[in-house]
């Protein structure tokens, strides 16, 4: 591409989860031939009659985060900002409550026959809620084929949790991708279409996913437009 060429990613999504519905954007961007990166991002999850209790739950964060490269090596680091807000309804009453935590994290490649991909995050660096680590790391037995297993919360401050899967591009042209996994030992399955035919100058993705939740399940449908790449 030209130097100075922009790119840029933008997916918003709607699910359903139980008696709750979930709602997100998100976007991210650079210099093609950059180093560095921007992104925002916005979820909001509802929940009315919680259980039948009466109860009115929203949930909602705001974030913002910057990432760049580390020179000639495969490795960068990134920061963010989050602010969190949680909102409760009873019986006309209302109340309400928001923080800002910070994050930071670092990933990069292990190299190797076949080379991995790690990714640490400190979350809440700044101990405002609590401060909690994840770590993850990914593999690619072969072209088609990766692999990740995620511990968040890898110490323990509020609740640990694993998660593991795996996605496979399927088809000459690549433009199906499925995947599984367990989030904590609750499955989950997800498919991805990119027809390759561009619309206002990005090309686009559209993807279902769906979980089992402690026995409620969660479908969640995604679109994702990428310009200049």
């Amino acid at each position: 591409g030209e130097d100075g060429a922009r790119t840029s990613d933008l997916a918003l999504g709607y699910g359903t989860q139980g008696e709750s519905d979930i709602y997100y954007l998100t976007w991210g961007g650079g210099l093609k031939d950059g180093d560095f990166g921007l992104g925002a991002g916005v979820f909001d999850q509802s929940v009315g009659n919680l259980a039948g209790s009466g109860l009115d739950i929203d949930f909602s964060y705001l974030g913002i985060g910057y990432g760049r490269g580390m020179g000639d090596k495969d490795m960068a680091w990134g920061v963010s900002v989050v602010r969190i807000n949680l909102e409760l309804g009873y019986a006309g009453e209302e109340l309400s409550g928001n923080e800002v935590t910070f994050d930071a994290g670092l990933t990069g490649t292990l190299p190797g026959s076949m080379p991995m991909r790690y990714g640490l995050v400190m979350r809440d660096v700044t101990d405002e809620i609590a401060r909690t680590w994840d770590i993850g790391v990914s593999v690619k037995p072969k072209e088609t084929l990766t692999v990740g297993l995620d511990v968040k919360d890898l110490t323990d401050e509020t609740d640990m949790r694993w998660q593991i899967g795996a996605r496979q591009v399927l088809g000459k042209d690549g433009k199906w991708q499925v995947g599984a996994g367990l989030n904590d030992g609750d499955l989950s399955l997800g498919a991805i279409y990119a027809p390759g035919t561009e619309w206002q100058g990005a090309k686009w993705r559209y993807g279902l996913a769906w979980q089992d939740t402690d026995g409620d399940s969660a479908l969640i449908l995604g679109v994702t437009g990428a310009w200049g790449k």
